[in-house]
């Protein structure tokens, strides 16, 4: 028996050695690359000291060489040499009882590994829910688990569903549930905790074509659409759809558990009966401290067994994804000429332009930008003597604010705003009172597939859209849905129709 464990925890250590080779694959392929230690440990997600751990575990096995330069941040040598294919066909050697995997991997895997991060607020409970930040989003990926989840290519697979089966062109699908399932509180999943978790989303507007749900048996959930919809898989990883416990959502199926939540601390212990490969890190602790200076916002701390937060090393993480923010007008109201919103455009073009430098904000990538030739502001253009905005609160928007607030008033318009934070921009109402709404896009892991997701949600864009608009966005969207080889190029389609129609005028790049 003790063998067996044995041959088990090496196994998983090997799977886990694979994935972080195939990290470095798909950064620098098979290629011989000149990078820094620190360069190779942002790809691997740790520190440059067990950067080294790692690719000296991988030289043994003979995937990679590595020839490192003497001198602080200089550039070695780095050559994968086995291919993904290669990788997990290659059968391991005798190297694979190495020293350093039984020794330093496991090290770091079982005996008290932790990362702390300091953070400036206050972090909500960690439920599967619209209404989250985006740090509870994070932790909701850590904590819980979905029907599926989306790889490191964006590609939906698997997760409490050990196989997922689609029917009928895309109409029944059919998620068949892994056995052995445990809560975090140690109880045993029941297939009808799931079935009611799951219906609380359906209620949401990604699902409005879900006709049914319910149980095969004891092991299997069906859903049955109005539509074809090739694409249900990937509405299920969204992170907000996360299936919880139904007596406790903070109870779930994930990597981590939740051991104390407080508006100080924050800490989440590795659950050792996950179902899925298990994280090395043994515990993650956010501490609340507030005005952090927002520098140390993306700064985390990795501690190895028996060391001080103190003395560890220190890592920055650069923002988790990309986006940007947009200025769209309620055309359903009605108050804005054409020349007036062409007005407004320049001059909130002239309010980013006074922030150049910013931390956090840069031009609009050109595959987003505003393709339309810049008007010239015409001078006998009026603007009604007040206008009200909403937005979403952030530092950078805060500022942009203030800009344009200065602008307008030059053309003896006052701007009334509204700030919202974040948290609860799905939750506000009246939309249809506001004049202009500034609103973000962030692009997730599918990036082609965030669109969808923040419009199918977003009240204000469905209130300031005028309604033949609205139902012809919805039918477009609902056949882009029955072909997801297709859908990516449709989806950057979409998105062009919508910046140069002026339903959409980004402002700026965003980094979150």
């Amino acid at each position: 028996m003790e063998k067996d464990n044995k041959r088990e925890a090496h196994s998983l250590q090997e799977e886990r050695l694979k994935r972080q080779y195939k990290r470095l694959l798909w950064r620098w392929q098979t290629q011989a690359v000149e990078v820094s230690l620190p360069e190779v440990a942002a790809v691997l997600v740790c520190t440059p000291r067990y950067a080294r751990v790692l690719l000296h575990a991988m030289i043994e096995r003979k995937w990679l060489t590595w020839a490192s330069r003497p001198g602080r941040g200089a550039k070695g040598r780095l050559h994968c040499r086995v291919n993904e294919w290669g990788l997990d066909s290659a059968q391991q050697d005798e190297q694979a009882e190495s020293f350093v995997t039984h020794h330093s991997l496991a090290s770091a895997n079982g005996r008290g590994t932790r990362v702390v991060i300091p953070f400036y607020r206050p972090v909500e409970k960690i439920t599967p829910s619209d209404h989250t930040g985006r740090v509870e989003r994070h932790l909701i990926m850590m904590v819980h688990a979905g029907l599926t989840r989306l790889n490191e290519h964006g590609i939906p697979e698997p997760d409490l569903a050990h196989t997922v089966e689609s029917r009928n062109n895309h109409t029944v699908w059919i998620f068949h549930l892994r056995s052995g399932l445990i809560w975090h509180n140690g109880e045993r999943v029941q297939a009808e905790q799931l079935l009611q978790s799951l219906k609380h989303h359906l209620v949401r507007p990604a699902f409005q074509h879900v006709i049914s749900v319910a149980l095969a048996g004891e092991d299997a959930i069906v859903l049955t659409l109005a539509r074809s919809d090739a694409l249900l898989a990937h509405r299920l990883a969204n992170t907000v759809h996360a299936l919880s416990h139904p007596c406790g959502a903070e109870i779930g199926l994930g990597a981590f558990a939740v051991r104390h939540h407080d508006d100080e601390h924050i800490i989440l212990n590795r659950f050792m009966e996950y179902h899925g490969l298990r994280p090395l890190v043994q515990e993650v602790e956010y501490r609340i401290m507030a005005r952090l200076p927002k520098h140390k916002w993306t700064t985390v701390t990795v501690t190895q067994p028996e060391e001080s937060v103190e003395a560890a090393d220190q890592i920055h993480v650069s923002g988790d994804s990309s986006g940007f923010v947009f200025l769209a007008f309620n055309e359903r109201k009605g108050g804005l000429s054409k020349a007036q919103q062409d007005l407004i455009r320049g001059l909130a073009r002239i309010a980013v332009s006074a922030l150049d430098g910013v931390e956090g904000m840069q031009a609009v990538d050109s595959e987003f930008a505003c393709a339309a030739p810049r008007q010239a502001m015409e001078p006998d253009v009026k603007l009604p003597a007040t206008l009200t905005l909403v937005y979403f609160w952030a530092p950078e928007t805060e500022q942009l604010m203030k800009q344009l607030v200065r602008q307008l008033s030059y053309w003896q318009c006052r701007l009334i705003l509204q700030p919202v934070d974040a948290n609860h921009w799905f939750l506000t109402s009246g939309w249809e009172d506001w004049d202009i709404g500034v609103s973000d896009l962030r692009f997730g892991k599918s990036k082609w597939f965030s669109p969808e997701e923040r419009f199918c949600h977003s009240l204000m864009m469905q209130r300031f859209m005028p309604e033949p608009t609205l139902q012809r966005l919805m039918r477009i969207q609902e056949r882009m849905g029955k072909d997801a080889e297709r859908y990516p190029e449709r989806s950057h389609k979409l998105m062009r129709f919508l910046i140069d129609k002026s339903f959409l005028f980004p402002l700026f790049s965003f980094s979150f």
